[in-house]
Protein backbone atom coordinates (compact mmCIF):
# COMPACT_ATOMS: atom_id res chain seq x y z
CA UNK A 1 0.00 0.00 0.00
CA UNK A 2 2.90 2.53 0.06
CA UNK A 3 2.15 5.87 -1.56
CA UNK A 4 3.66 9.35 -1.67
CA UNK A 5 2.39 12.83 -0.80
CA UNK A 6 3.06 15.82 -3.01
CA UNK A 7 3.16 19.47 -2.03
CA UNK A 8 -0.20 21.18 -1.68
CA UNK A 9 -0.88 23.79 -4.37
CA UNK A 10 -2.31 26.93 -2.79
CA UNK A 11 -4.34 29.24 -5.04
CA UNK A 12 -5.07 32.23 -2.81
CA UNK A 13 -6.92 34.12 -5.52
CA UNK A 14 -9.84 31.70 -5.59
CA UNK A 15 -9.35 30.29 -2.06
CA UNK A 16 -8.64 26.77 -3.27
CA UNK A 17 -5.97 24.31 -2.26
CA UNK A 18 -5.22 21.22 -4.31
CA UNK A 19 -3.95 18.19 -2.45
CA UNK A 20 -2.59 15.24 -4.40
CA UNK A 21 -0.78 11.99 -3.78
CA UNK A 22 0.27 8.87 -5.63
CA UNK A 23 -2.01 5.88 -5.95
CA UNK A 24 -1.91 3.23 -3.25
CA UNK A 25 -2.27 -0.46 -4.03
CA UNK A 26 -4.25 -2.93 -1.99
CA UNK A 27 -2.51 -6.09 -0.83
CA UNK A 28 -5.84 -7.86 -1.24
CA UNK A 29 -6.71 -6.23 -4.58
CA UNK A 30 -9.52 -4.20 -3.02
CA UNK A 31 -10.63 -0.69 -3.91
CA UNK A 32 -8.67 2.02 -2.02
CA UNK A 33 -10.30 5.12 -0.53
CA UNK A 34 -8.44 8.07 0.96
CA UNK A 35 -9.05 10.31 3.96
CA UNK A 36 -7.62 13.85 3.96
CA UNK A 37 -6.95 15.50 7.32
CA UNK A 38 -5.77 19.08 7.84
CA UNK A 39 -4.52 20.34 11.18
CA UNK A 40 -2.92 23.44 12.63
CA UNK A 41 -0.34 21.30 14.46
CA UNK A 42 1.75 18.45 12.98
CA UNK A 43 0.92 16.10 15.85
CA UNK A 44 -2.70 15.87 14.64
CA UNK A 45 -4.26 15.74 18.09
CA UNK A 46 -8.06 15.62 17.83
CA UNK A 47 -8.43 19.30 18.82
CA UNK A 48 -5.88 20.37 16.16
CA UNK A 49 -7.72 18.85 13.18
CA UNK A 50 -9.70 21.55 11.35
CA UNK A 51 -10.81 19.63 8.24
CA UNK A 52 -11.51 15.96 7.53
CA UNK A 53 -12.70 14.68 4.18
CA UNK A 54 -13.40 10.96 4.13
CA UNK A 55 -13.66 8.35 1.39
CA UNK A 56 -12.03 10.23 -1.47
CA UNK A 57 -11.97 7.82 -4.43
CA UNK A 58 -9.30 9.67 -6.45
CA UNK A 59 -5.68 10.74 -5.79
CA UNK A 60 -6.38 14.45 -5.54
CA UNK A 61 -8.83 16.77 -3.85
CA UNK A 62 -9.57 20.48 -4.25
CA UNK A 63 -10.61 22.14 -1.00
CA UNK A 64 -12.33 25.52 -0.81
CA UNK A 65 -10.29 27.25 1.91
CA UNK A 66 -12.22 29.09 4.64
CA UNK A 67 -9.63 29.34 7.42
CA UNK A 68 -7.22 32.13 8.44
CA UNK A 69 -3.83 32.49 6.76
CA UNK A 70 -0.95 30.58 8.32
CA UNK A 71 0.94 27.30 8.24
CA UNK A 72 -1.05 24.09 8.26
CA UNK A 73 -0.32 20.38 7.96
CA UNK A 74 -1.98 17.65 5.98
CA UNK A 75 -1.88 13.90 5.79
CA UNK A 76 -3.60 11.28 3.71
CA UNK A 77 -4.73 7.91 4.97
CA UNK A 78 -5.14 5.18 2.34
CA UNK A 79 -7.56 2.50 3.43
CA UNK A 80 -8.95 -0.71 2.04
CA UNK A 81 -12.57 0.06 1.18
CA UNK A 82 -13.77 -3.34 2.43
CA UNK A 83 -11.93 -3.26 5.75
CA UNK A 84 -10.84 0.36 6.42
CA UNK A 85 -10.18 0.03 10.16
CA UNK A 86 -7.87 -2.96 9.75
CA UNK A 87 -5.98 -2.15 6.54
CA UNK A 88 -4.79 1.43 6.24
CA UNK A 89 -1.55 3.37 5.87
CA UNK A 90 -0.20 6.93 5.90
CA UNK A 91 2.12 8.17 3.16
CA UNK A 92 5.72 7.18 3.71
CA UNK A 93 7.79 9.89 1.99
CA UNK A 94 7.26 12.94 4.25
CA UNK A 95 8.20 13.67 7.85
CA UNK A 96 7.80 16.71 10.09
CA UNK A 97 9.80 17.23 13.27
CA UNK A 98 7.48 17.70 16.24
CA UNK A 99 8.25 20.15 19.09
CA UNK A 100 9.02 17.10 21.26
CA UNK A 101 11.85 16.14 18.89
CA UNK A 102 9.99 13.12 17.52
CA UNK A 103 9.17 12.75 13.82
CA UNK A 104 5.63 12.68 12.42
CA UNK A 105 5.58 10.42 9.34
CA UNK A 106 3.20 10.93 6.45
CA UNK A 107 2.69 14.64 7.25
CA UNK A 108 3.62 17.66 5.19
CA UNK A 109 3.10 21.38 5.69
CA UNK A 110 1.68 24.13 3.51
CA UNK A 111 1.34 27.87 4.01
CA UNK A 112 -1.65 30.00 3.10
CA UNK A 113 -0.72 33.65 2.59
CA UNK A 114 -4.27 35.04 2.47
CA UNK A 115 -7.25 34.38 4.70
CA UNK A 116 -9.88 32.07 3.33
CA UNK A 117 -13.08 33.16 1.64
CA UNK A 118 -15.16 35.61 3.67
CA UNK A 119 -12.26 36.38 6.02
CA UNK A 120 -10.44 39.69 6.31
CA UNK A 121 -6.76 40.01 7.21
CA UNK A 122 -7.72 39.87 10.89
CA UNK A 123 -9.37 36.46 10.40
CA UNK A 124 -12.88 37.83 10.93
CA UNK A 125 -15.66 38.60 8.46
CA UNK A 126 -14.65 41.39 6.10
CA UNK A 127 -16.72 44.56 6.14
CA UNK A 128 -18.07 44.00 2.63
CA UNK A 129 -19.00 40.38 3.41
CA UNK A 130 -20.69 41.48 6.60
CA UNK A 131 -22.63 44.18 4.73
CA UNK A 132 -23.95 41.72 2.14
CA UNK A 133 -24.81 39.19 4.83
CA UNK A 134 -26.80 41.81 6.74
CA UNK A 135 -28.50 42.99 3.55
CA UNK A 136 -29.46 39.41 2.73
CA UNK A 137 -30.88 38.85 6.22
CA UNK A 138 -32.81 42.13 6.01
CA UNK A 139 -34.38 41.07 2.72
CA UNK A 140 -35.42 37.75 4.23
CA UNK A 141 -37.07 39.58 7.14
CA UNK A 142 -38.88 41.93 4.77
CA UNK A 143 -40.12 39.04 2.66
CA UNK A 144 -41.38 37.14 5.69
CA UNK A 145 -42.97 40.14 7.38
CA UNK A 146 -44.85 41.17 4.25
CA UNK A 147 -45.57 37.58 3.17
CA UNK A 148 -44.19 38.49 -0.25
CA UNK A 149 -43.97 36.03 -3.10
CA UNK A 150 -40.63 36.19 -4.90
CA UNK A 151 -42.21 37.24 -8.19
CA UNK A 152 -43.64 40.35 -6.54
CA UNK A 153 -40.57 41.11 -4.43
CA UNK A 154 -39.17 43.94 -6.55
CA UNK A 155 -42.53 45.72 -6.91
CA UNK A 156 -43.21 45.48 -3.17
CA UNK A 157 -39.77 46.73 -2.20
CA UNK A 158 -40.04 49.73 -4.52
CA UNK A 159 -43.56 50.57 -3.26
CA UNK A 160 -42.41 50.22 0.35
CA UNK A 161 -39.48 52.63 -0.25
CA UNK A 162 -36.90 50.09 0.90
CA UNK A 163 -34.78 51.09 -2.13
Amino acid sequence: MPFRLTDAIVNSDNHEITFSWSKSASLFKQHILYDLEIANDPSFHQNDIIETINNIPETSYILHWKHPKGTYYYRIKAKDANNPTQYWQLAWNRTIKLPTGLQAFGVTSFTVMKNGAYLSNSGSLSLSSLFFLLLYLLLILIIRSKNIKTTNLRKTLIKSNYF
